[in-house]
């Protein structure tokens, strides 16, 4: 059995869309694949490898009671069995024939990206449990599923979560002024499940942020001019800076740029999304000369209509 699931990338709404803000993201051309064969015995042998094929985590799951048995992480692997232990409760004919199992995983992209490693991990499961992924999700690791979303999507959506239920329509995103975005990674993976306690922690925002939040989403998705786009993704960050008591990406890193960045997801690592009207030669340099290398223009990244 082969799975794949596409990663993703929050541009508009982070923290707000897990309060029921309206969100923008774009699914990835990068993602995670999965292989999953029959095995000996009755064990759960589990490789994950980094997108040069080498192994990053191993472990041998009990299909007992998914306890890890060996290895190489085991905080990591007493949430793949939670996961697991979550699709049988979600699906009880899943693994119940107690043959073993082999899983590779194999992701597209630097773990510390930011491009969903735990979504499309989930996605994946569900799909192999044949459970539903928006249940599973919510049954182990957490979250507001926008990135589950992107996991079988090719175009830009909008996703809402109303009433606990979520609501996902394409967005017709496809800025005309895409060859001046591009992403760069911060070389630092925020644990999402850290972010969004401290958010928690700060009290639930005014609906009139949400709200906010919400216009400047649907605003961003239809700008035609990219002087137009800074100025809101600029509103954008400054709405999230006051909110969280936290400085923008920008003055922390960047002060001095020529364009506009905005932090995508958790704030403080992961990803960024930069503007420029330079060349691209200069804007890769500025970054590298900072120690950020990795640096995707729009159209190598996101999937979208062309």
């Amino acid at each position: 059995m082969k799975i794949r699931a596409n990663g993703k990338i929050l541009l508009t709404g982070e923290y707000a869309v897990l309060d029921g803000g309206l969100a923008l993201a774009l699914p990835t051309k990068l993602g995670q694949q999965f292989e999953i064969t029959t095995g000996r015995g009755s064990d759960i042998k589990w490789k994950s490898l980094d997108k040069n094929g080498d192994i990053w985590f191993s472990c041998t799951l009990s299909l007992f009671d998914f306890s890890h048995i060996k290895s190489t992480d085991d905080r990591m692997a007493a949430d793949l069995g939670m996961i697991l232990s979550s699709a049988c409760k979600l699906n009880s004919d899943f693994l119940s024939s107690w043959k073993g199992v082999r899983v590779i995983s194999q992701l597209e992209f630097d773990r510390d990206m930011g491009l969903g490693s735990s979504a499309t991990l989930i996605y994946c499961i569900s799909q192999w449990a044949d459970v539903d992924p928006y249940e599973l999700l919510a049954l182990s690791l957490g979250g507001s599923g926008y990135d589950i979303a992107c996991c079988d999507r090719d175009k830009p959506i909008f996703y809402q979560k109303l009433n606990g239920q979520p609501e996902i329509k394409l967005a017709a995103f496809d800025p005309i002024f895409k060859d001046q975005l591009y992403f760069a990674s911060l070389n630092q993976k925020a644990r999402t499940s850290s972010e969004v306690e401290a958010y928690r922690s700060l009290g639930k925002p005014a609906s009139e942020i949400i709200q906010d939040l919400s216009d400047l989403t649907q605003k961003i998705s239809r700008v035609k001019r990219y002087s137009h786009f800074e100025t809101l993704i600029s509103r954008h960050e400054d709405i999230l800076s006051h909110f969280l008591e936290r400085p923008k990406v920008q003055d922390l890193h960047f002060r001095g740029y020529w364009g506009k960045i905005k932090s995508l997801g958790a704030w403080g690592g992961d990803m960024i999304l930069i503007t420029s009207d330079r060349s691209a030669e200069d804007t890769r340099k500025y970054f590298a000369e900072k120690g950020f290398d990795r640096i995707f223009r729009y159209e190598d990244i996101v999937l979208s209509e062309n």
